[in-house]
């Protein structure tokens, strides 16, 4: 096991070294981490103050246009999924914390 988590550090150091691209990052991350976790999505957050931007994300099986906005993403997944978006762009992390 200890073998396999070592390939798996090396693949995730190669990826981000590979990539130009945040989402494309994001997305092999994804896909380097998943014998270890499994998720459907994985983002990219700035925290300034209370304030947590989302700069980046990559939701598995959804395609990213290019220049798409993270909320247009994460929109465009909800909808596909018949649920109702969380309001992203903006929020204060004492309102993240109540919610978790």
């Amino acid at each position: 096991m200890p073998e396999k988590r070592a390939q798996i550090i090396l693949e995730v150091a190669q990826v981000i070294g590979n990539q130009l691209e945040i989402s494309e990052l994001l997305g092999s991350l994804n896909r380097a981490l998943t014998p270890i976790i499994h998720f459907d999505a994985i983002g990219i957050v700035i925290l300034k103050g209370e304030t947590v931007t989302f700069y980046s994300a990559h939701v598995e099986g959804v395609s990213r246009q290019r220049g798409e906005s993270v909320e247009s993403l994460v929109n465009r997944y909800a909808s596909s999924i018949k649920v109702d978006p969380l309001p992203i762009s903006y929020q204060s992390v004492t309102i993240l914390s109540a919610r978790s």
